[in-house]
């Protein structure tokens, strides 16, 4: 055997060995990610309403308010939602699941949204302010009711119900 045919074997065992270890590490992340895909994709729209005088939303009654909360009617693997006030009851929804790296990120804190895991920041709307990421938070479409106060909200999640 010579030198060049066991630098060969051991070039694939190791390159081997690194895909393997990156498919585990990687491939329960790139799954987070399609199931999101297609909870956003498939069928029908239904619509998540939040009652502004009910805890946790009573957040939502202040300017800059923000919370993040599970939508119920959704899969377990579909991310929970970041639910912001502006001024002027513009409301925006958007996932939790940051595009860069999946994880899930803060509530607005009046300035900007933020993955603490590597530091990309987003708009209450889910525009991406500073990266790593890329690619904007996905965002839902939301419908505001003021009366009777403190209001409702309605926010269209594709597949939901």
């Amino acid at each position: 055997m010579d030198n060049n045919s066991l630098a060969s074997r051991r070039e694939f065992v190791r390159l081997f060995a690194i895909g393997a270890l990156g498919m585990g590490w990687c491939g329960p992340l790139r799954h987070l990610f399609v199931v999101e895909a297609l909870a956003q994709s498939q069928g029908g729209t239904g619509t998540f309403v939040c009652d502004l005088s009910v805890t946790p939303f009573t957040t939502l009654q202040n300017t800059n308010g923000s919370i993040r909360v599970r939508v119920t009617g959704t899969p377990t693997s579909f991310a929970e939602i970041v639910i912001t006030r502006l001024a002027n009851n513009v409301f925006h929804a958007v996932t939790s699941r940051c595009t860069h790296a999946g994880t899930t990120v803060n509530p607005f804190n009046g300035s900007f949204i933020l993955c603490s895991a590597h530091g990309s920041r987003f708009g209450a709307d889910g525009a991406v302010l500073q990266g790593p990421a890329t690619t904007p938070l996905t965002s839902y479409t939301t419908q505001f009711q003021a009366s009777p106060p403190p209001g409702l909200l309605r926010i269209q999640i594709p597949n939901l119900g």
